[in-house]
Formats: structure tokens, sequence, C-alpha cells
């Protein structure tokens, strides 16, 4: 199956539970090939691992319709679904691991490399369900409590999602900033409006002067963005 037809799998409104398993059953028996990423290419030889949280807001709000007749979450999680897919094909010795958030954050799966632990991440991307209100810096809490067994030579990154409000995720950014990790922030919703698209912004990296920040507010955007940003992040040192 070729990157476009995940897209297109991905894409065509499949929000009940049993759907969204046939898609993971789809891509996890589609043959590898490349998939097209923003300024990123799969690299032989010596290329640094990458150690990649994605973290996903399941407060309430993401209960409400999204575009294409999903969910806000069900929209979060076909895109995360694809970003695993496409990073496996990539990069498959990096690692990627699962965060939910809502007033407490979760350790939805603990990060795996992707040649091993690809099906098992899948499947609990697909368990992500509704349980709360926004508190915007617990799931950094967490993975910043997490992190003294990641080693060295890897390069960390978080794959921020939300479509609120809550809580001062500033001071722990800043503090993971501050030791390399870099921040994929993405809001979604009707309008900017509907975000603190100020303080996403202030949490969100720059990368080769390039603010590592969307606001989306349809589900193929979302999907597509997502796919763009799997590939490794080359940060200069």
């Amino acid at each position: 199956m070729r990157t476009q037809d995940v897209h297109r799998t991905i894409v065509a409104g499949r929000s009940s539970a049993a759907k969204m398993a046939a898609t993971v059953t789809e891509l996890l028996s589609s043959p590898s090939q490349p998939a097209r990423t923003l300024g990123s290419t799969a690299m032989p030889g010596n290329v640094q691992r990458e150690h990649v949280e994605l973290v996903i807001d399941v407060s309430i709000s993401m209960s409400e319709g999204f575009s294409g007749g999903v969910s806000k979450l069900e929209a979060a999680k076909n895109a995360a679904v694809n970003f695993i897919v496409s990073k496996h094909r990539l990069d498959p010795e990096d690692s990627v691991g699962l965060v939910s958030f809502c007033g407490k954050a979760k350790r939805v799966h603990t990060a795996v490399r992707l040649s091993e632990g690809k099906r098992d991440l899948l499947l609990a991307v697909q368990s992500l369900s509704i349980w709360g209100f926004t508190d915007l810096d617990a799931p950094l809490r967490l993975i910043q409590s997490e992190s003294a067994g990641i080693g060295d030579g890897v390069t960390r990154r978080v794959v921020f999602l939300t479509d609120g409000h809550g809580g001062d995720p500033l001071r722990t950014a800043d503090k993971m900033k501050s030791e390399g990790v870099v921040f994929d922030v993405i809001g979604i919703g009707d309008s900017p409006s509907s975000v603190n698209e100020k303080l996403l912004r202030q949490m969100a990296s720059t990368v080769d002067g390039e603010l590592r920040y969307r606001f989306i507010k349809d589900h193929q955007s979302l999907v597509t963005h997502y796919t763009l940003i799997a590939g490794k992040t080359q940060v200069a040192g």
C-alpha cells in the first residue's frame, strides 16, 4: 500500500472501534515503502536514533466532531497511526512512546523500537478514550520524570496535540528544550481561538528557523501533517 493509499484509508471516515481496528490491520500488513516527510529522508550509516513521545489530549472536548465525520480524538488517533507507520518505514530503529492526558497524564505505552513494537503501539493508539479535563503540563512532567533511562546519543522529541486550554506547561517545556528536546506542537479545532495559541507557540521548538507549531482544522490536513513530521529531526549540535 502506497503512502497516499494509507491517507485514503485513514481519511475515509472510519470512526468506530471495529473500523479503526481494520485500518490498523491493513497498515500492519502493508508492504514497506518510503514515506514523504518534511525535510527528512531515510539515511543510511551511523544516524543518531530518535526517541519520540506522541502526546494526545483525551479531555472531554476531544469527543466533539471534527471534519470528515469523526471526532477530534478519532482524527488524532488516525494521525498517530499514520505517524507510526511512516516512521517505521523510514527509521525502524527509532523509538516511539504514547502518553495521553486530561487532568492528569497516563503512560499508555512505553517507548519501543518500532522494529520490535509497532503492532502493540498501534493497538495502544486504538485504545485511547475520553476521560476528563485539561492540564497541558501533566504529560510533560510525566515524560520528564522518565527521561533518565533514555541514554546518550539519542535525539528526543515530543509531538504534542491538544484542542484546548488548561495548565501552564511553559516552565517544564523550557527545561526540556534546554536539555535538547524538540517540541512539535499541534492545535486542533474550528479556529485558532479554540486553543491557547500564544502558549502553544511558546511551547514549540524552532528548528532551522522554522517554528514547529501548526493549527489544523481538518482531518485530512492533520493526517498529512503527521506524515510530514515522521522523519528524523536534525538538530544542529
